[in-house]
């Protein structure tokens, strides 16, 4: 019969039982559905802060069951507050706070210094050798007042040599007496425990009930609980160890997991749907890192693989939620291999563009956004294949992909520059499915309507001090029109390039500075090239035309050719002795150059982008 009873446990009780070092044989278990750890320091910071102080911290939710004399407690629903609790009693000083330190006791060590110079620093400093002192001390039983003043000695030396320990000891020693006080407070705090007993089949639904209502939880989280029932065989060794490393984390962080055998799992392969879904997105990430933004945390789940499967299978992201069920009725081992082979063709159809080296460093920086991506995959795995019948594709196939590999890189740069996915991306992939566009061509009336208004969009800006950066819609132009110009060996090569302003910031601020505070474009489109960094870095402010040393390490000519299409006359006005009163005379002569060279862009980017009057 199911029920629950409310027991009182103190956080000196929840720790231990977290390391299985409980006086009664109590053992705290994490079942594999839950979350992993998501708390940041500050969040853990602001949970110890609360039971400081006395504050409401919420219940916790425990299955109990017995196996020989150890009761067993699965911790259903806390597990944040559970890690939190355990790191703090392991830890303590770690959650040590310098705002929890007297202003009155840095004053009084301060005068006791007799230090007569620059007050605020001192103190300041004295504040943070405490802070330093309490936390080198893992456990707080360690910490000594009588030690305290030697450890501020290397900075102070007037603590000996005008005999102030024992003055300084003084002060300290309340201040670090009441701090143990308070920690021993905290860990003897009763925190309300909810034990349910019933049939342990229930517990992803009570998880899921319980943070239904909550903010905490993103819907992928509540999966994790919902979906846990659906097995299925793992084919791909890549996403079995995906899957485990989030495990493995869990337990490197001190949690024992309630029927997770490592060894058994890599034997099997056996895992419910939304470990799969987990591991599949995470796969995607590593295995194609110019289409999807890198995964840092191996416990973090990421939204991509959910939604590029939900998409693929044709379905809203309303109807996310029973991806698990759509998922169960079909072959996924299959479904798995036709959504790769789809990723490479796309990764190859874009290749020109997201791959190309231009201004990267070691970095593979994702160029779009995730919808956007999302949108291009799924579209196109629909117009190869039938969910229902996966073994072949559709007749359309062969006429579709000699569109969609004259169109999809065209759509792709056209949907970033009218920044096509910054809104309403959830419902435009669903209708994009439905409707592919990207079987359709752009035509050059369109372009340049598009790359018009674009332009304008900089013309408005007014850059004094503060210069733009290059964001990714500027490097997406910029790929496109220097792809074709380098080399192959401008690819492989170890040289790096700079995204470069050719009236240069520094340049353009020297003039603006005389005219009280209005600005201009610096960083339009249109003032941007690509310049090798060997060469570029030492003209600093000048530009290439100015600076001799410059002009002596290259060769002007294939500068102006292959990186600037400009000439020397181009920038004469750069050089004109403007006054205060020429504002308009500079922004006329600025504007004239922007004009001219967005005209030269325009021109590469279609030759690029094969875009021709139809």
């Amino acid at each position: 019969m199911s029920g629950c009873n409310l027991e009182n446990w103190t956080v000196s009780d929840l720790a231990s039982a977290l390391i299985n070092e409980h006086k009664d044989n109590k053992f705290i278990r994490v079942p594999m559905f839950q979350r992993g750890k998501i708390w940041d320091k500050d969040k853990e910071a602001n949970f110890i802060d609360s039971l400081k102080k006395g504050f409401p911290v919420g219940s916790l939710l425990f299955y109990r069951s017995v196996e020989g004399q150890n009761e067993i407690y699965t911790l259903t629903d806390g597990l944040q507050r559970c890690g939190t609790i355990k790191n703090f009693a392991q830890k303590p000083t770690e959650y040590f706070r310098v705002d929890e330190i007297d202003d009155n006791l840095i004053t009084s060590i301060y005068k006791s210094l007799e230090i007569k110079s620059e007050e605020n620093k001192v103190k300041s400093i004295i504040k943070l050798k405490i802070e330093d002192f309490i936390k080198m001390k893992l456990d707080i039983n360690d910490i000594q007042y009588s030690e305290f003043a030697d450890f501020i000695s290397d900075e102070f030396p007037t603590v000996h040599e005008k005999d102030k320990s024992k003055e300084i000891t003084t002060f300290i020693k309340p201040f670090l007496k009441d701090y143990k006080e308070k920690y021993e407070g905290i860990v003897k705090t009763y925190i309300p425990v909810i034990i349910y007993m019933g049939d342990i089949g229930d517990l992803p639904e009570i998880f899921e009930r319980i943070n239904q209502g909550g903010t905490q939880l993103s819907k992928y989280q509540v999966f994790a609980a919902s979906w846990s029932a659906s097995q299925k065989k793992v084919k791909n060794p890549k996403i079995t160890e995906l899957i485990l490393k989030k495990y493995d984390k869990m337990v490197d962080d001190g949690y024992t997991l309630d029927c997770y055998n490592k060894d058994e799992l890599q034997k099997t392969k056996y895992f419910n749907l939304f470990e799969y879904v987990f591991g599949f997105g995470k796969y995607i990430c590593d295995e194609f890192p110019y289409l999807f933004e890198p995964d840092i945390k191996v416990d973090e789940i990421n939204p991509m693989g959910f939604e590029l499967l939900n998409a693929c299978l044709g379905k809203s992201n309303d109807e996310i939620k029973d991806l698990h069920s759509n998922l169960y009725d079909i072959d996924v081992d299959v479904f798995e291999d036709k959504i790769i082979e789809i990723i490479r063709f796309i990764n190859n159809v874009l290749s020109k563009i997201i791959r190309f080296r231009g201004n990267r460093r070691k970095e593979k920086k994702v160029l779009h956004s995730k919808n956007q991506i999302i949108s291009i995959i799924a579209s196109t795995f629909r117009e190869k294949y039938d969910v229902s019948n996966l073994d072949r594709n559709k007749k359309s196939w062969k006429a579709s992909k000699k569109k969609l590999e004259e169109n999809l890189i065209n759509h792709y740069v056209y949907d970033i520059i009218r920044k096509e996915w910054n809104s309403g991306a959830a419902g435009k992939i669903y209708s994009i499915l439905n409707n592919n566009k990207y079987l359709k061509g752009i035509s050059k009336i369109s372009w340049e309507a598009t790359l018009n208004s674009w332009f304008q969009d900089y013309m408005a800006r007014n850059e004094v001090l503060k210069v733009s950066a290059a964001r990714e819609i500027e490097k997406v132009f910029l790929n496109c029109i220097y792809a074709p110009i380098f080399s192959a060996e401008d690819q492989l090569s170890m040289d790096k390039f700079d995204i470069e302003h050719i009236a240069t910031k520094d340049a353009m601020k020297k003039i603006l500075k005389i005219y009280d505070g209005k600005g201009l474009p610096i960083s339009s489109i249109a003032n941007l090239c690509l310049l090798p960094e060997r060469v570029n870095r030492s003209k600093k402010d000048k530009t290439f035309y100015q600076d001799v040393r410059y002009n002596e390490k290259v060769d002007m000519r294939l500068i102006e050719e292959k990186y600037s299409f400009t000439e020397e006359s181009d920038l004469d006005w750069l050089d004109l002795p403007y006054t205060k009163d020429d504002f308009d005379l500079f922004k006329d002569y600025y504007f004239e150059f922007l004009k001219k060279r967005f005209d030269k862009q325009k021109e590469k980017f279609y030759i690029s982008m094969k875009i021709v009057d139809k």
